[in-house]
């Protein structure tokens, strides 16, 4: 696959294709929008908070930011999205960007008169503890003026409409802290994308411009140069809800939502010491069980912890269901004959997989819940299925409708896994050119200046969704992990209890 890396970095590696006609100096540089980008899923937002205990400087913030998607193809995520006359997306980059039209929108919130433990609504913002911990995160509303401006555009219509940058940079800046919104246009990057970013931010913030690589596939998609497979999509989906199937499970996930118990967004807390308890616990049973049968068994930190809150959640339902597992698959890494880790690749190349558990597995030891997870998971992401899913996803965006499919019983309870843990968001990001004053300093501080202390995120326009979900967000720079989710209240005692019961394993 050399010949497609070539030319899609260039010849010399430079980040311009060999062929194709570039524009003229006066007029705008138009990209596509790939087609995983184009689905409808990925016609939304994704809005990120960023936590530093330092004051930065939020203008070099900016600066650095817009002059780090003046370099080469990068210039594609400072540009305008807009629809053909076939109302297929594509992005427009001006000639240059100036003050008329930049690559982000910024706004900055000066309160350096005001310690964050003093702001009404930074306060409630979650901190590391010294125990495993459950903590409240700011309301919706309160929350969202935290991620964007108030004027923040409230679908992708209305920021073609206003002719307004992808990427929004909004920034509160404490006396001894910074918190930092980012938000995008989901048709533009992934998770993995935008750890990229901040990697190359943090390095055009220090000056080391030259270390910054060129995009890959900006203009040609590289997933076009996958083999042609069988994209059936009976075959892609195991137990696919269809039909009368669907029908059911759909009226009684509206009958729950309507008489059930909210969902609550609130973030978790997971010291080394106590996750490490957690999950070497789940994996010495599973080396156990390895000895009992006889063969080679593995489970990742990713597998424990879903299966240990998914012990919890069926075991605080009314009557045992059959529960499945929805995880999001970042196929980065999984398709190695075509695509190389250090490349930069800023689009989405994402799918889901599913765990299929009955109710008597779903409330059953965490060791085979996380040995089912990791079989089902490795079985749906193989190469050759990677590539029908690509495929098939590709008939799927002219239909305008979502991509997302629902697998196992009428009657079964859907959890969303989403894990940013391989970004290594937290300590890819370093601001330390930007310090203008310590904040947490002495002691208890465990990260160095400028870099990140946590993060959340979620749909700036959207609510706490139905679905139970659990993001695995990040570990910190002590080594702790921070994981956000959404589930019931009764859920969150359950967790809350077996996280007292860690802390009184010493």
């Amino acid at each position: 696959m050399n010949y497609v890396r070539e030319w899609l970095l260039g010849a010399k590696g430079k980040g311009e294709p060999i062929t194709g006609v570039k524009p003229s100096v006066d007029e705008p540089d138009m990209y596509p929008v790939h087609p995983v980008d184009h689905i409808k899923d990925c016609q939304t937002f994704v809005a990120m908070v960023m936590v530093f205990n330092d004051a930065l400087d939020a203008d070099m913030l900016s600066d650095s930011l817009s002059k780090l998607l003046e370099i080469g193809d990068w210039r594609k995520l400072g540009g305008r999205l807009k629809r053909d006359a076939d109302g297929r997306l594509q992005i427009q980059v001006p000639p240059e960007f100036t003050a008329e039209q930049p690559a982000i929108t910024y706004t900055h919130i000066c309160l350096t008169e005001m310690k964050i433990s003093d702001h009404p609504i930074a306060k409630q913002l979650p901190t590391r503890t010294g125990d495993p911990s459950m903590q409240t995160l700011p309301d919706s509303a309160e929350f969202r003026t935290l991620q964007v401006r108030n004027d923040f555009p409230t679908s992708l219509d209305a920021l073609i409409a206003a002719d307004l940058p992808q990427i929004s940079l909004h920034i509160h800046s404490f006396h001894d802290a910074t918190v930092v919104g980012f938000a995008w246009s989901h048709t533009l990057m992934d998770g993995i994308g935008w750890a990229a970013l901040l990697r190359n931010w943090s390095l055009v913030m220090a000056g080391q411009v030259e270390k910054v690589p060129p995009v890959a596939g900006a203009r040609h998609d590289i997933l076009s140069y996958l083999p042609p497979s069988d994209s059936d999509q009976e075959k892609l989906f195991p137990s696919h809800l269809r039909n009368l199937r669907l029908a059911k499970f759909i009226c009684r996930l509206g009958w729950e939502k309507l008489t059930g118990p909210t969902k609550v967004f609130r973030a978790m807390y997971m010291p080394k010491v106590k996750y490490d308890l957690l999950v070497n616990r789940a994996k010495d049973q599973v080396s156990r069980i390895a000895t009992d049968v006889n063969k080679k068994l593995y489970i990742s930190e990713v597998d424990a912890l879903i299966a240990w809150v998914t012990q919890q959640v069926a075991l605080s339902q009314p009557t045992p269901r059959p529960v499945t597992i929805m995880s999001i698959i970042n196929y980065r890494y999984r398709l190695k004959e075509l695509l190389r880790l250090d490349d930069v690749y800023m689009q989405n190349m994402l799918m889901l997989s599913y765990t299929l558990l009955s109710a008597q597995e779903a409330r059953g030891a965490v060791a085979p819940l996380a040995l089912s997870h990791r079989a089902q998971v490795m079985e749906q992401t193989t190469e050759p299925r990677v590539a029908s899913f690509v495929q098939w996803l590709g008939k799927q965006i002219d239909t305008g409708k979502s991509v997302v499919r629902f697998c196992g019983e009428p009657d079964s309870t859907m959890i969303w896994l989403n894990s940013f843990t391989k970004s290594e968001i937290i300590k890819v990001t370093d601001f330390a050119p930007a310090v203008v004053r310590v904040g947490e300093d002495g002691e208890t501080r465990r990260n160095p200046r400028g870099t990140m202390v946590n993060f959340f995120f979620k749909d700036p326009n959207e609510p706490v969704p139905s679905l139970d979900a659990l993001y695995i967000l990040a570990k910190d720079h002590s080594g702790g992990t921070w994981l956000q989710g959404n589930f019931s209240v009764q859920v969150w005692d359950a967790l809350e209890q077996q996280m007292k019961l860690l802390v009184q394993e010493g």
